[in-house]
């Protein structure tokens, strides 16, 4: 049984149904064209594309002033699926780095802050909409949205008495699929994806549609993108009306550049090759540690293996940089002073060049 209850303002509440629990964040699909607050959903067939949104369930009633919110999205043939991330609710804080060509994924930052009592009031247990992202799918590919384990997800509320809590609500692997109508052909990939999956060992994952005439796929690298050898081959599974998964590792990849391909194999012996796709290992990481933490006084960040000079900041659940400080590409530590600061959460943030690091921080009194 479900029912329904909405907010007063325009952060729309969706349908409480039995089972959910409190402090939950989820994407969902958006099925009409619908309105909430700054977010307009409207299919756009032309272009695949979809909108979801970023359903969030507190656990306590009072004033959302703010969200942080990090995600990994994995890219589609076509490269990064995102066309739209924008806050529903309050001012976006948001940020997109693209990973498509190395590690098959974009980072996406999907954030908000300046929540007002005006049109952010919540209730414990209902639902709220906090934020929109559009994607843009090809046929018969997949997207799947993560949890970025170092951004994290919370939010900062203020409740009676003029005090606030800060929640860190549980979160699902979304998995949005467009499906592809074309039984009557022979075998498609439908995506290729790689991404490193630990030290020089490439994950690859693909999937093809009915494959009623394929008996196999062949795996080839390269190290130049010209020459390819065969490393592994995957039977093809038996079934004409289901998609096929497949998955491969190769646990023999090289630091640098490792170029992969996959020759799908017919009944009839005729082949048909996958687009190439990019795995890149550094053999020297770029790598960030702060401690203390919790911190009091001064916090220590340690930079090693930063390919150009970069940025290094401090910054509240309202999404405001509260310490900035730069560092020079050969300049391995920086001392941040924290007294000053209240105490709370913040999120440490360091960037060089394409390369970002970022970590929750506790600063105690």
């Amino acid at each position: 049984m479900k029912s329904m209850k909405y907010n007063v303002s325009w952060m729309f509440a969706l349908c409480i149904t039995t089972g959910l629990q409190a402090q939950t964040m989820r994407w969902t699909p958006v099925n009409t064209p619908s309105k909430f607050g700054n977010c307009s959903f409207m299919e756009d067939k032309a272009n695949r594309s979809q909108c979801y949104v970023l359903e969030y369930i507190p656990a306590v009633s009072g004033v959302l002033t703010s969200y942080t919110a990090g995600f990994f999205v994995s890219c589609t043939s076509l490269g990064s699926a995102i066309s739209e991330n924008q806050s529903c609710a309050m001012s976006s804080n948001v940020r997109m780095v693209n990973g498509c060509s190395s590690v098959g994924q974009v980072l996406m930052s999907s954030s908000g802050n300046t929540g007002s009592a005006i049109n952010n009031k919540i209730e414990a247990g209902v639902p709220v909409i906090l934020h929109q992202v559009c994607l843009t799918i090809p046929f018969g590919e997949t997207v799947t949205i993560e949890e970025d384990p170092v951004t994290d997800l919370s939010t900062s509320v203020d409740v009676v008495g003029g005090t606030y809590t800060t929640e860190y609500p549980s979160f699902e692997t979304a998995t949005f699929r467009r499906i592809r109508f074309d039984e009557d052909l022979v075998a498609t990939f439908l995506d290729f994806q790689g991404r490193p999956a630990g030290v020089r060992i490439a994950q690859l994952d693909w999937s093809a549609s009915p494959e009623r005439d394929i008996t196999s796929f062949s795996i080839e690298r390269s190290f130049d993108g010209e020459i390819f050898e065969v490393i592994g081959e995957v039977p093809a599974v038996d079934e004409d009306q289901r998609i096929g998964i497949y998955q491969f590792f190769d646990r023999a990849a090289q630091f640098g550049d490792n170029f992969y391909r996959l020759r799908q194999i017919g009944g009839q012996g005729q082949e048909t090759f996958s687009p190439v796709r990019k795995i890149v290992f550094e053999e020297y990481p770029f790598a960030v540690t702060a401690s203390p933490n919790p911190v009091k006084e001064r916090l220590s960040v340690t930079i090693n293996h930063a390919t150009e000079a970069g940025t290094v900041a401090l910054i509240d659940v309202s999404g405001q940089e509260r310490v900035t400080t730069t560092f020079e590409m050969r300049q391995s530590g920086i001392e941040i002073e924290v007294d000053k600061l209240e105490a709370g959460i913040y999120t440490l943030r360091v960037r060089s060049g394409k390369d970002a690091y970022t970590e929750k921080i506790a600063v105690i009194k």
